[in-house]
């Protein structure tokens, strides 16, 4: 039996047997990735050694590079921000965006709500005010329910700048799910709305969940990601973005 797959003029990846029928004399093969040289150290005492769930993304200017930093010497978690022109060579800019008694010159964009696992992105949607062109999802322990993991809830964020954030309603985007981890957000512009895949917990495992909004504000309840008949495993995070040619 044949079955046909429709997919017009897009690109897509043989990443499985999806849109291979049969296979003669050959195999797919992932490309191992090398180690190279090192991108960027967590050195400053306002980082510390649990530094993680980094973001990074390209816009009209450079990279932009966001991660979590926190350590004994810090007062609290704290998001961080990198830049590079080239997407090798990292520089850590003094911006004075958050005043530090302890750290005056220091490279942290965010402070308080959102900063346990801040992931923004860069708004392609083309309704998108340039206020708004930034976004960011966080979330926020102010809203926990009675029995909910300590993230409590997403929050959602706005920029103009990719530097300094603000919330685009005091109140939580998505309330259900356990978010304790890198939720990732993004505009998809071949369904045309905004997408989240949360971090959840589902039969012992964790795994993810998705849902979808078209304001930014105003999210679906999320729904459980289907992977099938294969085998149950935990998913720390999901790594999920969208292929650019499809």
């Amino acid at each position: 039996m044949v079955f046909l797959r429709h997919i017009g003029s897009r690109r897509e990846l043989f990443v499985d047997d999806w849109l291979i029928e049969e296979v003669h004399d050959l195999r797919l093969m992932l490309q191992q990735p090398a180690v190279k040289e090192v991108a960027l150290e967590f050195d400053a005492p306002w980082e510390g050694p649990t530094s993680g769930y980094v973001t990074v993304f390209h816009d009209e200017e450079c990279y932009r590079m966001y991660y979590r930093g926190a350590s004994e010497q810090a007062d609290s978690e704290i998001t961080a921000y990198a830049e590079s022109a080239d997407g090798i060579n990292w520089t850590k800019p003094s911006l004075g965006t958050v005043a530090h008694e302890r750290w005056p010159d220091n490279n942290i964009i965010l402070t308080g709500d959102g900063t346990h696992n801040f992931v923004p992105f860069f708004d392609r949607n083309p309704l998108a005010r340039p206020e708004h062109r930034y976004k960011a999802l966080g979330s926020c322990p102010r809203f926990r329910r009675p029995g909910a993991p300590r993230e409590g809830a997403l929050l959602p964020f706005t920029s103009a700048n990719a530097l300094e954030w603000q919330l685009m309603i005091d109140a939580p985007a998505l309330s259900d799910g356990a978010f304790d981890s890198q939720n990732v957000v993004f505009w998809d512009q071949l369904r045309g709305m905004y997408v989240a895949y949360v971090r959840d917990w589902r039969h012992g495992y964790r795994t993810i969940r998705r849902s979808v909004s078209q304001d930014f504000r105003h999210w679906s309840i999320p729904e459980w990601v289907d992977f099938g008949d294969t085998p149950e495993e935990d998913l720390y995070t999901s790594a999920i973005c969208p292929y650019f040619r499809a």
